[in-house]
């Protein structure tokens, strides 16, 4: 890369502000918080990108940012739904006149500003091109489900879709699109149908956007109609199955002490050995030292944390 026989086409993967007061709430949480028991995620949905986006914070480099040796361009060609997907074909140009290079091409959604509060745009679809030479080019398709642009209603428990206008955007970064095609629902859909298990036992304050962000669409926008007869809503409402503890484990349970608690929830932390069985990536496990108790093993996503064991004790 340092001799140009190669060209960078990373993309960046977080945003990078251009100071840390930029950071909502940053002075709230970590080694800056008030009360270092109590972190408040009082962001919402504003996380990232969704945060510079849709206050118009400018960082430092954006979201889906990347530098490269030469330019492109980027030329969306088609734009349909198939079902309840949407499709794209975008047409990347190597323009520079040196160097070859790879583009990465980004799609977001603005989703109507309805009863659900949204962020100004979501990352829907991404894609990458084959090394292009100087003046070469590649259609690229990219395509994504309709679910991606849902949002959760803890008032109804359902995900959903809801009415209005859903702005597809086409760039290189975040911070670098223009729209692309525009999707109108007439009436809510309604993907899944849950049930709220865990009431918030603390009420916290969340970040609000004042108003959301207008801008002038193209008078020759593509425009698609999306059909909600198309969707079938899924059912987890229903009560769950209850599977009956045996006796030994009931037994167990009962007997467990406050440090037993401790012990078998922090588990053996991230990586940890479980007596010869090891989960690669980021999974924690229970603690094994209770099979002979009757309870078994477990492997969980990101947690047990073996921070948390070690602030416990």
């Amino acid at each position: 890369m340092l001799t140009g026989q190669r060209t960078p086409s990373g993309k960046l993967a977080v945003t990078w502000p251009k100071c840390y007061a930029d950071i909502p709430f940053g002075s709230e949480f970590g080694p800056y918080a008030p009360d270092a028991d109590h972190a408040l995620y009082r962001e919402g949905i504003y996380v990232g990108y969704r945060y510079f986006d849709s206050f118009g914070v400018t960082p430092r480099y954006a979201f889906g940012y990347g530098k490269s040796y030469t330019d492109f361009s980027l030329e969306t060609k088609a734009v349909e739904l198939i079902g309840t997907d949407v499709q794209l074909s975008v047409t990347v140009a190597n323009t520079g006149m040196t160097f070859c290079g790879i583009e990465v091409v980004q799609v977001y959604v603005s989703c109507p500003q309805g009863d659900l509060v949204k962020e100004f745009q979501r990352l829907a679809a991404f894609g990458k091109t084959q090394l292009l030479a100087p003046g070469a080019s590649e259609t690229l398709t990219l395509r994504f489900p309709l679910s991606t642009l849902s949002s959760y209603d803890e008032k109804t428990a359902e995900t959903c879709l809801e009415v209005g206008n859903y702005i597809l955007r086409v760039g290189d970064s975040s911070r670098n699109t223009v729209p692309a095609a525009r999707l109108r629902l007439a009436e809510r859909v309604a993907l899944s149908r849950h049930r709220n298990l865990c009431a918030a036992v603390k009420t916290v304050q969340e970040l609000q956007a004042a108003a959301p962000r207008e801008e002038p669409l193209p008078a020759d926008l593509t425009v698609l109609t999306i059909d909600p007869k198309l969707f079938r809503t899924v059912e987890y409402s229903h009560a769950p199955k209850q599977e009956a503890l045996s006796e030994k484990t009931r037994a167990t349970l009962d007997s467990f002490t406050a440090e037993d608690m401790v012990k078998f929830c922090a588990g053996t932390g991230l990586f940890g050995e479980s007596r010869g069985f090891r989960v690669p990536g980021a999974v924690g496990h229970t603690t094994p030292d209770y099979l002979d108790r009757g309870i078994p093993n477990r492997e969980l996503c990101d947690s047990p944390a073996e921070s948390c064991y070690v602030r416990l004790q």
